[in-house]
């Protein structure tokens, strides 16, 4: 027999005050006693120090933010001023706190480089061998001095473990710093720069910092770079232990790096990667080429979440040279201008089978005054979290100059596996007849289905229709009746629909509401509403969503109703959310 969990019934504390309470609670101290005769030998000032430090550090009132890869700063560190339970509050409730507090050097190893190089050294003399967690935001006020301090924290990088650097300003690091980033930080486990290795010249070269080589830093999992590189010698940072990869480029006329065949290579040396994002943002695409030659195909067998921004071509040849057999969350974004839909949705489908089922999937195409854009996203069931009907977002495609946006979410949908599709929502100015048969092709386990535009239903009625079977083997003795059933069945497009949504939906194509009569459209609708119910596909529940507003008259509300009643369904009618 399985142990019967027992619940410990403590509770993670939210401050200093809610966790030291707690002490002050215990049955046997506050049970039948009169205060004047309590037991003082168990108060807050008896624990031991190692039980206040511990208190010390998990307490989130002593943080005032959690900065990208785990690198947390103080208030008291970053400003000079207090905030109320911060940890040098703590320092001066006694001398025993206070005493405490400062033999606890983890206390002391997570700060912002400030421009006090008297403050700086305090910490880092506080902080004694602790692993280091420092950030810089390079400013221009008080440069010389800020710099002096970071080269101060610089002396001690063998000890360092996070590093991140922000430059505010145009201003650069001095030489000496840059010098000073290139020792061995054999601790150092997560390293960002944004806008520091930038030259205030695109047209110059940028050297990565040798500090990033797998020599200098054989333990680097989380690397994050940001900014114009132009130039640089870096091919491959410790990429035994690189787990996540972060890259936001800038690119101006031919200063493109890294290019495709350089990120491909880092890549291919990093098995260990499980998160991957790219992003190449550019100032003068046509001068780009994205001809490439010869370049390496990679294998990562541990990447679950990638992330890929750039021009359609970069982009096709990445996902060609890439094998992802762990892949989970998939993002694209780029402008579909010189790659045909077929070749793009070619470029995905590689990477399909290994996403999981989609159990949600949204469609949305917009129309600007220039072009089309098309944001398709797929959700799956999320396992690991025990929350019934919790889901993962699985793909997710934002493409941006489409020159027929749902004939791309086609040629997209063609290659994807949709028979576990639940959920449908479908949010466009209008969807061709082809589009819907191809969107509604597989999805034979399809239960809701959500139109959404003007004329996005517009050959919805034809495309929910069931086909009709053949003179000749309706006629068929040999046929069961089982059988019959089966193959009429199959004939039904989405044969598990039972909720149809419509907002926003023209259902008329009469001006004049009083006319009392059905136009095509309606006529059609309800035509397919009753083919479905005799063929043993009936609808449920049709909701219509501001679609009646000067468009509709009563006689399509009528004919509507009475079919889906017929049915053994319900037709609603909703404004701004509610049920009319």
């Amino acid at each position: 027999m399985e142990p019967v969990p027992v619940s410990t019934g403590v509770k993670k504390p939210h401050c200093l005050v809610d966790l030291l309470s707690d002490f002050t609670e215990l049955p046997e101290i506050t049970m039948n006693l009169r205060p004047a005769i309590m037991d003082t030998s168990t108060t807050i000032s008896t624990l031991p120090p190692e039980v206040l430090q511990e208190i010390f550090l998990s307490q989130q009132g002593f943080i005032s933010a959690k900065i990208p890869s785990s690198l947390v700063a103080h208030s008291c560190v970053m400003s000079r001023s207090c905030r109320p339970f911060c940890w040098m509050a703590v320092a001066h409730v006694s001398r025993q706190w206070r005493a405490i507090a400062l033999a606890c050097p983890p206390l002391w190893s997570r700060f912002i480089v400030s421009t006090d190089p008297q403050w700086t050294a305090e910490l880092l003399h506080r902080s004694h061998n602790a692993p280091l967690s420092i950030m810089l935001r390079l400013s221009a006020e008080r440069m010389d001095a800020q710099q002096h301090s970071f080269a101060m924290v610089l002396n001690h990088l063998s000890r360092m473990e996070d590093l991140h650097i922000f430059r505010q300003t145009h201003f650069s690091l001095s030489s000496t710093i840059v010098s000073m980033l290139s020792g061995s930080a054999p601790r150092l486990r997560s390293f960002s720069s944004c806008g520091f290795l930038a030259s205030s010249d695109l047209s110059e070269a940028t050297d990565i910092p040798e500090i990033l080589s797998s020599e200098n830093s054989p333990r680097l999992e989380s690397l994050i770079l940001s900014g114009p590189f132009n130039g640089s010698r870096f091919t491959g940072p410790c990429a035994s232990t690189l787990k996540h990869l972060k890259m936001v480029t800038l690119t101006k006329q031919f200063c493109r790096w890294p290019s495709t065949p350089v990120l491909l290579d880092v890549l291919s040396a990093a098995p260990l990667l499980e998160t991957l994002i790219f992003e190449r943002r550019e100032l003068d695409a046509t001068s780009v080429s994205y001809v490439h030659t010869g370049m390496r195909h990679a294998t990562l067998p541990r990447l679950h979440a990638l992330t890929l921004a750039s021009a359609d071509v970069e982009v096709v040849a990445i996902l060609d040279h890439l094998d992802l057999p762990a892949i989970r969350h998939f993002e694209v974004s780029t402008e579909l201008t010189r790659v045909t839909a077929t070749a793009f949705a070619s470029a995905l489908q590689r990477h399909f089978a290994a996403l999981g089922a989609i159990h949600e999937l949204n469609i949305e195409g917009a129309s600007t005054t220039r072009a089309q854009s098309l944001q398709l996203c797929g959700s799956g069931i999320d396992h690991a979290t025990p929350r019934e009907g919790a889901h993962w977002r699985l793909l997710t495609l934002h493409l941006q100059e489409c020159h027929d946006a749902m004939q791309v979410a086609g040629e997209i949908c063609r290659r994807l596996a949709l028979h576990e599709v639940r959920s449908l929502q479908v949010e466009c100015t209008l969807i061709s007849a082809p589009a819907w048969a191809v969107l509604l092709e597989l999805m034979h386990n399809l239960s809701e289905l959500v139109v959404i535009g003007t004329l996005a239903a517009m050959h919805l009625p034809r495309a929910l229709r069931p086909g009709t079977v053949s003179i000749s083997d309706a006629g068929n003795a040999s046929s069961s009746s089982v059988r019959d059933a089966a193959r009429r069945l199959s004939l039904i497009p989405l044969p598990a629909l039972h909720s149809l949504r419509l907002t926003r939906v023209c259902m008329d194509q009469r001006c004049d509401d009083s006319s009392g009569a059905l136009d095509s459209y309606s006529q059609g609708l309800c035509a397919s509403l009753r083919a479905r119910g005799e063929a043993g596909a009936p609808l449920q529940e049709l909701t219509l969503d501001h679609c009646y507003t000067g468009s509709m008259n009563k006689t399509t509300l009528l004919a509507l109703r009475s079919a889906m009643e017929e049915l053994g369904g319900r037709l609603s009618e909703t404004c701004d959310g509610d049920v009319i």
